[in-house]
């Protein structure tokens, strides 16, 4: 197959859903076009699908090496460290991206998140409220939104389980990050006049 014919067929099958063609394809792409940050940051996302977090790190890290001031590339791979359990790689890794530009809801809602986790309650409600719909969103987290794990079932460390009561959850039978008592509070206490 042809190196533009890898790249195109790569992102048709992760566009589609199949995430292992996609994988393997971008893959055997970037073995020939070692330099495509573009084409890293989609392994990254095929591999981030799969649930492999070690391989889509280091696709994240070689498109950021790359293209450093591409805030995209940061943004994904805040993601990967968030769900690989590393709120403060992934703090670090969103900051960045919101430096470089990246900072729509999404973004700061992540960053809201793993800043709790770290305890840093009133840096995620700073977060939580530049977010572009910051009540619904907090109330998301708050409630133990789910936060999909790939490649993740049953309990983990005692923060993660299936809530009975999620369906998202309890169709995928993936875990999601249980509610984190106080903050919403918190968020009460900071929004009065």
């Amino acid at each position: 197959m042809a190196t533009d014919e890898l790249f195109s067929s790569g992102y048709r099958a992760l566009v589609d859903g199949d995430y292992e063609n996609a994988r393997r394809l971008l893959q055997s792409y970037v073995d020939k076009k070692r330099k495509d940050a573009h084409a890293w940051s989609l392994l990254a996302s095929a591999c981030l699908r799969l649930g492999e977090l070690e391989k889509a790190e280091e696709a994240c890290a070689q498109a950021i090496r790359l293209e450093p001031n591409e805030g995209t590339h940061y943004k994904k791979q805040g993601i990967v460290r968030d769900l690989a359990g590393d709120p403060s790689g992934a703090c670090e890794a969103l900051s960045q991206a919101l430096k470089l530009g990246r900072s729509d809801s999404a973004t700061l809602a992540l960053l809201g998140k793993s800043q709790v986790l770290l305890g840093r309650f009133r840096e995620a409600v700073e977060s939580l409220e530049q977010a572009a719909e910051p009540e619904q969103l907090a109330r998301s987290l708050l409630r133990g939104g789910c936060v999909r794990r790939p490649g993740v079932t049953g309990k983990s460390a005692g923060t993660s389980a299936i809530h009975p009561g999620c369906a998202r959850c309890q169709s995928a039978q993936r875990t999601c990050r249980a509610p984190i008592d106080g903050i919403e509070q918190d968020l009460r206490l900071k929004r009065r006049p």
